[in-house]
């Protein structure tokens, strides 16, 4: 059943008490973070600086440094196995700092030491409030680079946050939360995008269009993975019809060509990977403690390659500067193909799978789909928190739900659930998840709100099974109960609810698995027929459902996140996944033996706990009505 006016009472304590408790919440908010622990910087952040003109140029050459103050979210106490080690005896702060300093300030150096060398660094948000807090001569090389016009500070996100898998609501405010960052700062912020994992979602062109960004960043390998390396050869320049001012470059694909007036021009990437393993010793990167530190040989080696390519004819330019003199030489962006939401690395990863089901190497700590179902829990407290208080004239409460959606946001953050997260990165966002419900509680007892009910849902079983619903539970070694219920819905006709519940297995986690058997006991996997050929769903970022055909993909398999947790399994039928209840990605296959399948697997089921998962199967309505179900379950 869903959460009734008098459930939300109970579990929100809205507009329900009063006195000690609600004077409580109200000093909790007082205390609760706030954007005016950010320093201020002693003059506003300029403007954009107007890219430089570098159309005369026929070598540019481009480099992209990624940044991630969360590499090793929660800290290194503890890693790997819980002793101590003292190489990796970091706290969090400790290793954030570690990557300031021995990462990101010596790339800062570099630039600053050769003015004509040029860059983008992406970076989220919070790793330039870390460092307006903690390393204020780091700042002020920052500002000095931005001033020059040399580094586009690109950022397009808050948290280092999974944000493909989210709403779009999620991405907003995590970007209003990145402009008041570094607003404060002083550092204006960069005209491209390039995000955490090499995140793209065609949803995000007309969101970054909006707040002045010019170039998104598409990494090759994600698209060569759709679509091959024939296109990717073809062009590197790309535009949505719907967002003509927007443009998309592959990144780290070399081209070299003619432009509009037959003349030779070329566009080289000199660097597009994780800063912090840039010019590390031995590329180490921050996992490996005391031992990750910078090797002033790499610098060396790198700035003398720099140097050479000057010496070529190369002329060093930003992304943004590179794509305003393609454009202008006369090389026309293609039309942008169907780009299903992905990571930069999806051979490796099945796209977004290794977050959302995919096991590590530490798979009995990750836990993806219940660790994915307590964050979805934190964003949609903070959201809730964030509509009741809309329109409320109280700056406490309103600063309230910007901490709460501040937590959300870190919780978000992707290496809690991928590659090889260990368990402080998974403890970070459960914590993270549970300081959002508590300080959004917070606001609504402060304020004495009121989150709006959401009607009951009334399901039993009515005799169907799995197979008359076209679906199949695989969890053999794990023996779940799986009941089906009818559900009542005034806009569904036919409407059924799949729970399946496993129990738990063992009273502790080893580090790693004892026996195959144990590891076949993570593994639970739910399968859905479906047509096979076209689908829809609602992709990221998007408000609408919009439909794709699999035979324009040339990909074995693909892991799609479902934000929305809707996909169409055939004519007018539809299945849901509850993001609260626990959330993996959709696996889809142009497979001829699996082709009419579509799975959702987890590989890292905890053995120590009780695991349920929900799936509700619609049937007999259309895209407009499903999508409004699965919003109303998934808000």
């Amino acid at each position: 059943m869903r959460i009734t006016s008098a459930a939300a009472c109970a579990v929100l304590l809205a507009a329900c008490g009063g006195g000690e408790e609600d004077d409580a919440a109200c000093q909790r908010l007082d205390e609760a973070w706030h954007l005016d622990s950010i320093p201020l910087a002693a003059a506003p952040a300029p403007s954009r600086p107007e890219p430089a003109d570098v159309s005369s140029a026929s070598k540019l050459a481009v480099a992209v440094y990624h940044f991630n103050v969360q590499y090793v979210a929660g800290g290194l106490k503890g890693f790997p196995d819980g002793t101590y080690v003292p190489e990796y005896d970091l706290d969090e702060a400790q290793v954030e700092d570690r990557i300031v300093q021995e990462g990101l300030r010596p790339v800062l150096d570099l630039f600053l030491a050769h003015p004509s060398f040029k860059a983008d660094i992406e970076l989220q948000a919070y790793m330039l409030e870390i460092i307006a807090q903690r390393h204020p001569e780091v700042l002020e090389k920052m500002r000095t680079l931005a001033t020059r016009g040399q580094i586009d500070f690109a950022s397009f996100h808050y948290s280092d946050q999974l944000y493909v898998a989210y709403p779009r609501r999620d991405l907003e405010v995590s970007l209003d939360l990145t402009k008041a960052v570094f607003d404060r700062a002083g550092i204006p912020l960069g005209r491209s995008i390039f995000t955490q994992e090499g995140q793209f979602a065609a949803g995000q062109l007309a969101i970054a269009d909006g707040r002045g960004y010019e170039v998104s960043i598409l990494p090759k390998n994600l698209f060569r993975y759709q679509f091959g390396d024939a296109p990717a050869q073809a062009s590197v320049l790309y535009r949505d019809p719907a967002v003509p001012d927007h443009t998309v470059i592959l990144g780290a694909q070399g081209w070299s060509g003619t432009d509009g007036q037959g003349q030779p021009l070329e566009v080289r990437w000199t660097f597009m990977d994780d800063g912090e393993i840039a010019f590390s010793e031995g590329e180490l990167n921050p996992y490996f403690g005391l031992d990750y530190v910078v090797d002033p040989d790499a610098i060396a080696a790198h700035v003398a390659e720099l140097e050479a390519m000057e010496a070529d004819g190369y002329v060093h330019a930003t992304v943004a500067e590179a794509v305003r003199a393609m454009k202008a030489r006369g090389v026309t962006p293609a039309p942008l193909p169907p780009v299903l939401d992905g990571t930069w690395q999806p051979s490796n990863t099945g796209n977004v799978f290794r977050w959302m089901g995919g096991g590590g190497l530490f798979r009995t700590q990750e836990s993806d789909g219940d660790t994915l179902a307590a964050i979805w829990r934190g964003r949609a407290a903070a959201a809730a928190a964030q509509s009741a208080a809309e329109g409320v004239a109280d700056e406490r409460l309103q600063a309230g739900v910007m901490a709460a959606w501040r937590e959300a946001l870190l919780a978000e953050v992707s290496d809690s659930t991928g590659w090889n997260p260990f368990v402080n990165e998974v403890r970070y966002s459960r914590e993270r998840a549970a300081a959002a419900e508590a300080i959004a509680q917070d606001v609504l007892l402060c304020g004495a709100l009121a989150v709006p009910a959401l009607a009951s849902l009334e399901c039993a079983a009515d005799g169907t099974t799995l197979a008359d619903l076209g679906a199949e539970v695989l969890a053999e070694a794990r023996g779940p109960e799986v009941v089906v219920e009818r559900c009542t819905d005034p806009e569904i006709p036919a409407l059924h609810r799949i729970v399946v519940r496993a129990d738990e297995v063992a009273e502790v986690e080893e580090l790693f698995d004892p026996s195959e058997q144990a590891t076949l006991q993570r593994e639970l996997e739910v399968r859905f027929a479906w047509e096979g050929e076209t689908f829809t769903l609602i992709e990221a970022l998007r408000d609408a459902p919009v439909s794709h055909t699999l035979g324009d993909y040339v990909f074995e398999w693909i892991g799609i996140p479902l934000p929305e947790g809707l996909l169409s399994l055939g004519a007018d039928r539809w299945v849901v996944q509850d993001h609260a209840t626990g959330r993996v990605a959709a696996r889809v296959t142009t497979s001829s033996t699996a082709r009419d399948q579509v799975s959702f697997l987890d590989m890292t089921v905890a053995r120590s706990a009780p695991a349920e998962r929900h799936f509700y199967v619609l049937e007999g309505v259309g895209p407009v009505e499903a999508a409004a179900f699965a919003r109303r379950m998934n808000r």
